[in-house]
């Protein structure tokens, strides 16, 4: 019998503990708080920077300017090799190879690089 009881008010306990969590959580930004928040003076804009605001910049203008290059303008600046396809920079400056002999073969001593022509095709960083 005296098991009972005390089992019966150790569960009433944790009830009322549990519902006073849940009001809690509920009611959290209802709770107030005894913080003291100091007052901050509030930022004046200087008179200075007020006429500087006001004054109209004139002389500053800029103008955006868009360009757009169609398939026509590419192909006559191909035409003109003025543009080379698969460039990282396909307007810059084209570099004329230094000799058209495109069956020469030559091996570099030490074996560093093989070219045919003027085409790199590997670089021999030696064994693994």
């Amino acid at each position: 019998m005296i098991k009972s009881i005390i089992k019966e008010i150790i569960i009433i306990l944790l009830l009322l503990f549990a519902i006073i969590l849940a009001l809690g959580i509920l009611f959290y930004d209802y709770i107030p708080n005894n913080k003291v928040i100091p007052s901050v003076d509030t930022y004046t804009t200087s008179t200075e920077i007020i006429n500087e605001l006001a004054t109209n910049i004139s002389n500053d203008e800029t103008i955006n300017v868009i360009y757009e290059i169609t398939t026509n303008d590419l192909k006559s600046l191909e035409k003109t090799n003025e543009y080379e396809k698969g460039k990282a920079n396909p307007f810059g400056t084209i570099v004329n190879p230094v000799s058209e002999n495109t069956n020469e073969n030559t091996n570099v001593a030490g074996g560093n690089s093989v070219t045919k022509g003027n085409n790199t095709f590997y670089k021999n960083t030696g064994t693994k």
